[in-house]
């Protein structure tokens, strides 16, 4: 079962092999005995290039879609690569452009739609851009063999805003960096709050440094780390972290009281699951996917839910640190809950699909 799996990305997107892509290749050339081929698309291109540069400067070409540029970028390459090398399907995974002409099953993995990130994610596009990018990713997923999604946010906006069927989309989550390993925990009573995001903004950054200001009279001894390639300020217990290594980042989750990260849009969340899996109770948004799939497992003990305000997040912050020892049941439990998510169970979800459908293929002809 010869298998390719491509990585895309957004226009400003390109960076080396690794995180999500790499995983998947890896657990799925582990399932499939070594047969499967990973193919980076994330890098410059002279289209990539023009895709970027229209990108960052919409008010020149109002009415150009740069997933369109990149996907043509995209689908070339995949057509080269496929008249190269016989493969029995294709995993498209990214954001942007999707689209690949091919007459083998072709399945996509996405992590978000076009219309959640509009209505949720804070893009604010003209309609005529809202119309094209909804147009060409509603084709994309309409001509895929099937769609795998890493949330039932997904997959209901998936099914809801573009009338795919259900049956046709399927719902693997995702692993996380250290799954496997054992880390202890320190003393939950030290009241340190610890964020992790990259988009501190979308992560609900600004929302939890006003909440730690008000915090800090009410406990004084409390501490907030925050790991963030945005946002920087000069506040008492406030200490902002960039490019951190992985082992510095275990030990800052080990030692964490709370992880909290109350995003107002995160369609999923890898950094809950890290948190949770180094017995660190998480604090997030109770509207969010990860909130949801915890509850659809029946695992949400380790988690913390707040309603989208001040109050609410101020609130449950304040009564959570003061009660270690319930902080340290928490943990248990979100250690157990992490224990749920794997790379392996993730790749074997998409083997099992694609073994479907090879099948129904066979049968057909």
């Amino acid at each position: 079962m010869k298998g390719l799996v491509a990585a895309v990305g957004k226009p400003d997107a390109a960076r080396t092999w690794s995180g999500t892509p790499r995983h998947i290749v890896t657990a799925l050339s582990e399932q499939c005995d070594g047969q499967i081929t990973g193919l980076d698309l994330r890098g410059a291109s002279l289209l990539s290039l023009v895709a970027r540069l229209v990108a960052r400067a919409r008010w020149l070409v109002k009415a150009t879609e740069p997933r369109a540029l990149l996907a043509l970028n995209w689908s070339s390459t995949l057509r080269r690569q496929l008249r190269v090398q016989a493969y029995d399907w294709v995993l498209i995974m990214g954001s942007g452009g999707r689209r690949v002409e091919s007459a083998i099953p072709t399945f996509l993995l996405m992590d978000s739609t076009i219309p959640l990130w509009s209505r949720l994610g804070g893009w604010h596009p003209s309609e005529l851009e809202f119309r094209l990018a909804v147009r060409w990713e509603a084709e994309c997923v309409r001509r895929a063999t099937h769609v795998f999604v890493i949330s039932h946010w997904v997959k209901n906006s998936i099914v809801a805003d573009y009338g795919v069927d259900a049956q046709r989309v399927t719902v693997i989550h995702t692993g996380y960096e250290g799954e496997g390993e054992r880390f202890a925990h320190g003393d939950y009573s030290q009241r340190r709050l610890l964020f992790v995001g990259k988009e501190g903004e979308r992560k609900g950054l600004a929302s939890v440094i006003r909440m730690f200001q008000a915090l800090k009279r009410m406990l004084p001894d409390a501490t907030l780390t925050v790991v963030s390639d945005t946002g920087r300020t000069h506040l008492p217990g406030v200490t902002f972290l960039k490019g951190v290594t992985r082992q510095h980042l275990d030990q800052l989750y080990s030692e964490a009281s709370v992880f909290i990260m109350p995003a107002y849009y995160e369609p999923w969340g890898l950094v809950y699951l890290e948190a949770m899996s180094h017995g660190t109770p998480i604090l997030l948004n109770r509207e969010q996917a990860m909130a949801h799939e915890l509850d659809l497992l029946g695992c949400s003990g380790g988690s913390i839910r707040v309603a989208d305000n001040a109050d609410a997040l101020l609130r449950a912050t304040y009564e959570e640190l003061r009660d270690p020892s319930n902080l340290a049941k928490r943990g248990a439990l979100a250690r157990s809950a992490a224990q749920l998510f794997s790379w392996q169970r993730t790749a074997g979800m998409i083997r099992a699909v694609a073994v479907d459908h090879l099948a129904l293929k066979g049968a057909q002809n």
